[in-house]
């Protein structure tokens, strides 16, 4: 197992915990094993009613890097949590997690590389295997679910609204626990709206697409991880329901999914920085996008 250099980049794990008391145990370990250990662990904990306090706890004890632990005072929600996770991180690659998947042990390697190799990427993005939720597999990849194939990802290999229009329409790609950016994007994406004005209440679109606008993207179109899909998620789909019926009704309801503000927030993030007016574009485009979706919501 390598960790982080004084010349190199340090990697930090922000994990936003809900009662994940069932699955974080395999979360916690698949990240322990991973041949780039993180250089830091921050886990951002709403409501302490069941056993998750403990397994934290007993992981940091004999964790080979540092696990800092803030337990929040009222229940922040999901994509608070997360801001409030990642305001706390130290390194200069920031990887969301959740704490019922389970990373595979070459992830954090894979993505650091390819940050290493390749300084103007802000965002990186994974695919990942669909398991249910004994982590037996479905037999179906997540990249799949929006016919994304390995030859076609290179357009997403780009900034602004090249990679924008790639994903809109791929969107499973912007998952957030298959994503990590570059710390130095903070200063855009936060504060996060609130929740009810984020994407289904989560993170992902909003980190996403801001940081496309702002930095090249990229993405692997290998697996890194086991996605697990279980009924207690914050995202649609689950394990009664056959994989692909899951991820056919999961499209169905996206457009009504997106809040009416979302896109204004967005843009009016993107004007208010400096460099502002060298968004028009990106603007432009996320405008059509809304408008777009607008008027199927409306069909």
């Amino acid at each position: 197992m390598t960790t982080g250099t004084s010349d190199g980049l340090r990697i930090s794990v922000a994990m936003a915990a809900y009662s994940g008391a069932r699955y974080l145990a395999e979360q916690l370990d698949s990240i322990a094993r991973q041949s780039r250990a993180p250089d830091e662990l921050v886990i951002c904990y709403d409501q302490p009613i069941d056993e998750t306090i403990k397994i934290i706890g007993e992981f940091s004890s004999s964790s080979p890097f540092p696990v800092r632990l803030h337990v929040n005072e009222a229940r922040l929600g999901v994509g608070k949590g997360f801001e409030q996770a990642i305001r706390m991180c130290l390194g200069d690659i920031i990887f969301p997690s959740d704490c019922d998947d389970v990373w595979y042990a070459n992830k954090l390697q894979r993505i650091e590389e390819l940050f290493s190799a390749s300084p103007s990427v802000g965002v990186v993005f994974s695919d990942a295997d669909l398991v249910h939720q004994d982590l037996t597999p479905t037999g179906y990849r997540l990249w799949r679910s929006a016919t994304i194939r390995s030859q076609q990802s290179t357009e997403i290999l780009k900034r602004g609204r090249t990679a924008l229009r790639a994903l809109f329409r791929w969107r499973p790609a912007w998952c957030g626990n298959t994503m990590a950016f570059r710390a130095r994007l903070n200063s855009l994406i936060l504060p996060m709206p609130d929740q009810c004005l984020m994407w289904r209440g989560n993170h992902d679109v909003w980190i996403a697409l801001l940081a496309a606008c702002v930095s090249d993207t990229a993405c692997i179109p290998e697996p890194l991880l086991a996605y697990r899909r279980h009924s207690a998620q914050t995202t649609s789909g689950h394990d009664k329901l056959p994989p692909l019926l899951r991820l056919k009704r999961a499209r169905r309801p996206f457009v009504q999914a997106v809040p009416p503000d979302l896109d204004r927030f967005i843009c009016d993030r993107l004007r208010s920085m400096p460099e502002g007016s060298s968004y028009r574009d990106c603007i432009s485009e996320i405008q059509d996008w809304a408008h777009h979706l607008a008027a199927r919501a409306g069909l």
